[in-house]
């Protein structure tokens, strides 16, 4: 559902040589990027310093304006994953450090120079230049996964594939998480219990620094003695591993919520048209179930237009 991607400095170089087909094929390219994808950083951010010179380094027109607009909305989305390590001991090229750690830093395209467009990929990974992006596996499944989204029959996949496939990059550098389900709080129970369950588990080794991380479960006003046993649940699957240390908390609002059921974190937006009960217990498997990437500014807007509603929070 989402994708990384480490873009060498030297593109911005190589489209604005190329002139105002260049220029634009790199906005498209940028554009696509906002739907659903991460740019892979190292941790000094060597690389956003040198896209930066470059794009300064350019004439101030109108492509110029458009680039910039664009990647100054990726850093407010922090769509910066800072996963790469340089080496600051032995001065290897950070290329050279980008190809080795792109399996363990989960990338999928890497995008070069045209210089550098002969390379062989690491196993798993396209490498791509600006003129052969398009012609690229990770292009043409990317676009079809920000339109159509993901379709899963029941009991396709073992409920840990199902996680890493829909989720592993969407959530494993989220600064916060927010699960929003109005049936949750007075369902919770059978699927629900296990899917949140099994999402907490899950959570506690996909998160780059749990603790740098906070969460937060939206759910519909549950009754009784409900919330206490819920809280109570939460609880338990967060102090089991390395959520320990991750602030979480439990809201819960009047009957008037979201119906939509969904993912939001400070990257993406996330639908889940069957909520949180896309797991089954008996299988451990997944059920029918559609996942997509939404507009992270208009669910942002929805779940905000319901905070008048709020009936009570359980931090925990």
């Amino acid at each position: 559902m989402v994708f990384y991607v480490y873009l060498q400095s030297t593109v911005i170089n190589d489209a604005a040589a190329a002139g105002p087909h260049g220029m634009q094929n790199l906005i498209s390219i940028l554009r696509g990027f906002l739907q659903n994808c991460c740019l892979a950083e190292f941790w000094d951010d060597r690389t956003r310093t040198e896209i930066k010179t470059a794009v300064d380094d350019m004439p101030e027109d109108f492509d110029r304006a458009a680039l910039k607009k664009v990647l100054t909305q990726l850093a407010k989305l922090n769509r910066f994953a800072y996963c790469l390590e340089p080496d600051y001991a032995g001065g290897r090229p950070d290329l050279e450090c980008v190809l080795d750690q792109a399996n363990t830093a989960l990338l999928q395209l890497i995008i070069v120079g045209e210089d550098e467009r002969d390379r062989p990929p690491p196993a798993d990974t396209e490498l791509a230049a600006l003129s052969t992006y398009q012609h690229t596996i990770f292009e043409e499944t990317r676009s079809a996964l920000s339109s159509d989204g993901r379709t899963t029959a029941a009991g396709a996949l073992d409920e840990g594939v199902f996680l890493d496939e829909h989720f592993l990059r969407a959530l494993r550098h989220s600064g916060k998480i927010e699960f929003c389900d109005r049936l949750a709080g007075t369902r919770f129970g059978d699927n629900y219990r296990h899917t949140i369950r099994a999402l907490m588990t899950w959570l506690a080794t996909a998160l780059a620094d749990p603790g740098a991380c906070s969460i937060v479960f939206h759910f519909g006003e549950a009754d009784g003695k409900k919330p206490a046993y819920i809280k109570g649940e939460i609880s338990g699957y967060r102090a089991a591993g390395a959520l320990a240390t991750t602030p979480t908390e439990i809201r819960y609002y009047h009957t008037d919520m979201p119906h939509q059921r969904f993912i939001l974190t400070d990257q993406f937006a996330i639908e889940i048209d069957r909520g949180l009960d896309f797991l089954d217990r008996a299988t451990h498997r997944n059920r029918d179930v559609s996942v997509n990437t939404k507009s992270h500014s208009e669910t942002s807007k929805l779940l905000a237009a319901y905070a008048g509603n709020l009936a009570g929070t359980e931090v925990l």
